[in-house]
């Protein structure tokens, strides 16, 4: 774990390689280049294996709204049979009026 107080110091030798192939032999330059890092966050990291509070509390939203959501489907599911129903039975009825 790194402390808000410790510095890291990172070091990368970067070179770029060029080679000329000609037909009297090759030319090799190498030229060390200084490299381009941009730094995006910096913060603490916390112990292996934790989570912080904003993804706890993102995951308990997901879960919330995914019962309310099963919760509708089911609602929804029942009113539909219902309804499938209703239309069977009238079709049924008006079936049998005909063949009668």
């Amino acid at each position: 774990m790194i402390s808000a107080n410790t510095k890291v110091l990172v070091t990368l030798n970067t070179d770029r390689v060029i080679t000329v192939r000609l037909p009297q032999g090759i030319a090799v330059v190498r030229e060390q280049v200084k490299p381009n890092i941009q730094v995006v966050t910096i913060g603490q990291q916390g112990p292996v294996g934790t989570v912080s509070e904003e993804v706890l509390a993102t995951a308990a939203e997901a879960k919330a709204l995914a019962v309310a959501a099963s919760e509708i489907t089911q609602s929804t599911a029942t009113l539909l049979d219902s309804v499938i129903s209703n239309i069977t039975n009238g079709f049924n009825f008006h079936a049998g009026e005909l063949s009668a």
